[in-house]
């Protein structure tokens, strides 16, 4: 069989004519199919990188978030912790305040009604050693109890030791102050005379004497010249027995506590 040029010709035509109309209206908008489901996929891949660097982003905020919260819970609560313990301390502290004024207040309380406890014994004693003395002497003697103690002190003056006497002398030419003869009571007429008269003849100067009534002595008498003091009075006695009652008072409050 002959080769036909023209069918062949023919043949190389219509494929060019093919391959043309495959590629206008085939290849063309397959290609660009691709393309823009390529470029879809890019686009979403981006948008996939993109979240997913907004998620990293958004999980590191959240852990600085929860770091900054459990560091602000933490000094929260430490200082809360601190603040509790700073209260109670001041508590304590004021309770203990509270307690020791509290003890200081009853033993002053305490002090004070031992005071005046002392002060009603000792009064009452004194009354009934006064009235009670009073009744004895005035049973046994004509005297009154006043006369007894000035006649006790008018011998303590005549049998002074020869160094109150030189003292007593000394003191009377070398001072131009008073001479005083102090008492709790008024000293009648006769007792004063009898004092003076009695100073006149230890010191040879009874021009400087006075009397005074002093009511603390305590049914005593004294003699006062200058720095010198010679005395008789119960007040010593009293003295001794508050001291001896008190004594008594603080074994008191020690057995209570």
């Amino acid at each position: 069989m002959p080769f036909n040029w023209f069918t062949f010709i023919a043949q190389i035509v219509n494929f060019t004519i093919l391959v043309w109309l495959l590629k206008r209206f085939l290849y063309k908008p397959i290609l660009q199919i691709m393309e823009e489901r390529q470029l879809k996929v890019m686009t979403e891949l981006r948008e996939a990188e993109r979240k997913r660097v907004e998620a990293d982003e958004e999980r590191q905020k959240y852990v600085r978030l929860q770091l900054d919260f459990d560091r602000v819970r933490d000094e929260k609560l430490n200082l809360e912790t601190k603040e509790a313990q700073e209260r109670r301390e001041k508590v304590i502290q004021e309770a203990v305040q509270e307690i020791q004024s509290m003890k200081a207040q009853w033993n002053k309380e305490l002090e004070h009604e031992k005071e005046q406890l002392r002060k009603n014994i000792v009064t009452i004693a004194r009354k009934e050693v006064f009235d009670l003395t009073r009744q004895v002497l005035m049973a046994l003697s004509e005297s009154s109890l006043e006369e007894l103690i000035c006649k006790v002190f008018l011998r303590r003056l005549q049998h002074l030791s020869l160094e109150e006497n030189q003292i007593v002398s000394n003191l009377c030419n070398a001072s131009t102050e008073k001479i005083y003869i102090r008492s709790s009571f008024d000293l009648s007429p006769e007792a004063q005379d009898q004092m003076r008269h009695c100073i006149e003849n230890e010191t040879k100067n009874s021009g400087r004497l006075l009397f005074q009534v002093v009511p603390e002595l305590i049914c005593g008498v004294e003699l006062i010249i200058g720095s010198l003091k010679i005395s008789w009075n119960i007040s010593d006695y009293i003295t001794s027995l508050e001291g001896k009652i008190s004594g008594v008072v603080d074994q008191g409050k020690m057995g209570d506590a």
